[in-house]
């Protein structure tokens, strides 16, 4: 049956009509009724009946076989008639299969169609989408381009055409430098288009920026020209915004720098003007012109003044270029904006504010000078210039103008002292000198002397002297000593020769001792001392050829130079013995005692000694070789002494 079902089913699929699935159901059937007795299923179902104790007959077996079949038959009839009903049914879901085909295929066309309809709404729908970014992209560059490429016309106004000079004015500009140097990007696209707009955009930005500069160096100007404005920079913050703008653009700083100075230069001398003739009524300070006939003090309270005030410039320079400092030290900078730069900006205008004031100073100075002749004060006033220069060096440039003005101050003052020396020396030279008898040191040369030596002494209580050029002071004395010795060796001439070594040699030591107790005189006191043993040794030839000719030696003296002892001979052959003894005796008595008086008036015992040692022992030694002379030629002339007796005569110490 099951057979039959599954075939009645494949038969109802595979044909789909109601004659196929009963001509099935017929042959089942058939087969049915031919089951055969001898049938092996059969035999054994019988055996298995009979096993059971089940009557089996032949009649049993046609009735069973009869039964089997009517069941079958009844069976089968059931089965047909529902397999009938489930055909008519397979037909109806045929039907609507069918009618579901048809709504599907129209389905299935209408979907294709529409699929077909989104396909190309969504082909649209990308090419919105990348037209959509594309749009945005180009908007986000003209935004970006609006933001740093831009400027409006507002902003174009303010920045080139107002009057007004704000904080929005200096973000305009940098706007404005912002975007001149972000055009340089656009070349990186190297398109022309991209180009030709880069270089309009440059160009443009440039004239903008110029005029904006050229907008603010006029507004510095007009302010500048204010002298409350000039005198008080440090507290106008607008101003020094203006000058941090300008100290950044190369082409502005030199321009900007020179109206600082030209405004700095008209108050600081306005404020000298006043500290000189008003004084101060802020701190109700007296006219420095108070203390002119003091010129110490009025020196002093002048260079006192330039000091406070170099101290208030550097405070306004550092102040000026605080803004640019820092720019420096947070970015980097091009090769001319550097420390090194701002630095040299900073010397720069510190030397050129101070330049007119000091240029007024040095006059002023240079005029107290010219009225002082007291050389002691001139001096004093060298120290002040040494010692502010040395001072100011620890906080301004060693090539400053404030130096270079002091160093000519006391260049200027060193001449003046050297002019009043020099003055005075001419007086003494045109006036009619006379030498003391004693032959001391004559009073011109103790008052210089004198008054160089109150000099050395100011220096030597100084704190203020070793700021002082010493070779320059004694390069001063070194030249008013050589004049002094020059004058008294002109007025000496008409003396005695000895005498007038005599009175040099009184001069020099006069000028020593005035100079040794003081340092830093080193190179002139070697000076008189080489001078003081040149006129000991001529003073020494000198007195010995002075014996030698009293004493009638003169000619053997001569002989004993040159040495030839053929003309010696001759020479002690043709003496006049007897006139040496008689002239002598007499150069003891008169010529030595005269000699060893004048030597007392030197001032220099040590001279003294050694001059009257030297010229004596030169003079004993060519009577000695005259004796020796006679003694070797066998001659019988005798000498008036015997040398032991001549030593004494001589005051020499017998050495034998």
């Amino acid at each position: 049956m099951e057979n039959a079902g599954t075939a009645l089913l494949n038969g109802s699929a595979t044909r789909g009509s109601g004659y196929s699935f009963r001509r099935a159901v017929t042959q089942r059937l058939l087969q049915l009724s031919t089951i055969h007795l001898k049938d092996e299923d059969f035999v054994k179902s019988v055996r298995q009946l009979d096993s059971r104790n089940f009557a089996v007959d032949h009649e049993n077996i046609r009735q069973l076989q009869i039964d089997i079949r009517t069941d079958a038959l009844w069976t089968n009839g059931t089965v047909i008639r529902e397999f009938s009903e489930f055909a008519s049914h397979l037909e109806t879901i045929q039907t609507l299969l069918n009618r579901l085909n048809s709504l599907y295929s129209q389905r299935e066309t209408s979907v294709l169609e529409k699929l077909s309809g989104v396909q190309q709404l969504s082909e649209k729908y990308k090419t919105l989408e990348d037209q959509k970014a594309e749009a945005l992209r180009k908007l986000e560059y003209l935004q970006f381009c609006r933001e740093n490429f831009f400027l409006s016309e507002e902003d174009v106004y303010h920045l080139v055409s107002s009057d007004i000079v704000d904080q929005r004015f200096y973000s305009i500009l940098e706007k404005a430098q912002t975007i001149s140097n972000n055009c340089t990007s656009l070349f990186a696209i190297n398109a022309e288009e991209t180009n030709e707009a880069a270089t309009k955009v440059m160009k443009a930005m440039s004239q903008y920026i110029d005029e904006a500069f050229e907008k603010l160096f006029r507004y510095v100007k007009t302010e500048l020209n204010d002298m409350e404005t000039s005198r008080n920079l440090e507290f106008h913050p607008d101003l020094k915004s203006a000058f941090a703008a300008l100290f950044a653009k190369p082409e502005m700083l030199n321009k900007t720098l020179d109206l600082i100075v030209q405004a700095r230069q008209r108050v600081l001398y306005v404020a000298f003007v006043m500290a000189l003739e008003t004084g101060d009524p802020n701190t109700f300070s007296r006219p420095i012109e108070l203390s002119a006939p003091d010129p110490k003090r009025f020196v002093n309270d002048i260079i006192a003044w330039l000091h406070q005030t170099i101290a208030g410039e550097k405070e306004l320079i550092e102040t000026l270029f605080q803004a640019r400092r820092k720019k420096i030290n947070e970015s980097e900078n091009s090769w001319w904006d550097s420390l090194e730069s701002l630095e040299m900006n900073s010397k720069m205008l510190m030397d050129e504010n101070l330049y007119g004031v000091c240029k007024a100073i040095v006059s002023r100075v240079q005029t107290s000078i010219l009225e002082t002749e007291d050389l002691i004060t001139i001096y004093g006033l060298i120290e002040i210039f040494g010692f502010y220069r040395e001072l100011l060096s620890s906080t301004i440039h060693e090539h400053s103008t404030v130096l270079t003005s002091l160093k000519t101050l006391e260049d200027f003052a060193f001449k003046r002292l050297q002019s009043l020396i020099d003055d005075e020396l001419y007086h003494v030279k045109a006036s009619a000198l006379n030498i003391p008898a004693d032959l001391l040191p004559p009073q011109f040369v103790i008052r210089f002397m004198k008054s160089l030596a109150s000099i050395l002494n100011v220096r030597k209580n100084s704190y203020s002297s070793q700021f002082v050029d010493v070779n320059e002071l004694v390069a001063t004395l070194e030249s008013t000593v050589s004049s002094l010795f020059e004058i008294s060796d002109r007025c000496s001439k008409r003396l005695l020769p000895h005498k007038r070594y005599i009175f040099l040699l009184n001069v020099v030591d006069c000028c020593y001792s005035y100079i040794e107790p003081y340092s830093g005189t080193e190179s002139l006191q070697k000076l008189l001392n080489d001078k003081q043993a040149k006129l000991a040794d001529e003073l020494t030839l000198q007195l010995h050829t002075e014996f030698c000719s009293q004493s009638s030696l003169i000619d053997l003296s001569f002989c004993f130079q040159s040495g030839d002892e053929s003309f010696i001979e001759e020479a002690l052959e043709k003496v006049n013995w007897s006139k040496i003894r008689n002239e002598f005796g007499s150069f003891l008595v008169t010529t030595f005692a005269d000699a060893t008086t004048d030597l007392l008036l030197l001032t220099s015992p040590t001279v003294q000694t050694n001059v009257q040692a030297n010229s004596v022992q030169l003079f004993f030694n060519d009577v000695t070789k005259v004796k020796n002379c006679l003694e070797k030629f066998s001659k019988s002339s005798e000498f008036p002494f015997s040398l032991n007796e001549l030593q004494i005569a001589l005051g020499i110490e017998n050495t034998a």
